[in-house]
């Protein structure tokens, strides 16, 4: 492999901090290496220049001086390395820093998105969804004045209906099985269901009425 060849192979991947380090440990271990390289042609000059030929020594002295520039290079290239870690650090606590305020900011934006949705809900959707319903209550309501006036006039009349096979009087509350018995109305136990399953008032939260709404809308 060629000195250049070498450098590129110690070249980090990207330019990320992690990249960096790994390739300034890889360029630390050649540095070390060609180091040791170059003690070791060194090394070998005297004892050349006492037994070798002029072309022994020549070639000798021309590796000694080839390996010093290829350690040189790698230095160089350690040091251009460690310049570029701390800029790649620089940058990447910017960034780390600007995605942290870039959270808040959508945080912010997200609740308040959400909290326009359901603002645009109550004005616009909730007060018909809530007169539809006292609509049904109403129908209950008179049901339920029906349903007195049925049983007052089976009283008052028992003599003159006496062997008539009449249907069984009925309330919705009947029907619907409700807990607090057939003759109490429904509407009083509607409740809307919470988002959980249970409210802060048992397994759902009051009804509000549109008149409780107004100052909402």
């Amino acid at each position: 492999m060629s000195e250049h060849e070498t450098l590129r192979a110690l070249a980090p991947a990207d330019n990320s901090p992690e990249a960096i380090r790994a390739a300034i440990a890889k360029a630390e271990a050649e540095h070390a290496e060609s180091l040791r390289r170059v003690a070791e042609a060194q090394a070998a000059l005297p004892d050349l220049l006492l037994r070798g030929s002029d072309a022994q020594v020549t070639a000798a002295e021309a590796e000694a001086s080839a390996l010093q520039r290829q350690a040189d290079r790698v230095a160089v290239f350690l040091r251009v390395l460690c310049e570029r870690l701390a800029q790649a650090e620089i940058d990447a606590g910017a960034a780390a820093a600007q995605r942290r305020k870039t959270e808040v900011l959508d945080a912010i934006n997200d609740a308040n998105g959400l909290a326009e949705a359901f603002a645009t809900w109550m004005r616009e959707e909730y007060p018909r969804l809530a007169n539809a319903i006292i609509e049904g209550m109403k129908v209950e309501e008179r049901a339920m004045e029906a349903f007195k006036r049925a049983v007052s006039l089976r009283r008052s009349r028992a003599a003159e209906i006496a062997g008539m096979d009449l249907p069984n009087l009925r309330t919705a509350g009947e029907i619907l099985g409700n807990p607090r018995g057939g003759g109490w109305p429904v509407s009083n136990e509607l409740v809307l269901p919470g988002l959980r399953g249970e409210g802060p008032m048992g397994p759902g939260v009051p009804l509000w009425q549109p008149a409780r709404t107004r100052g909402y809308c």
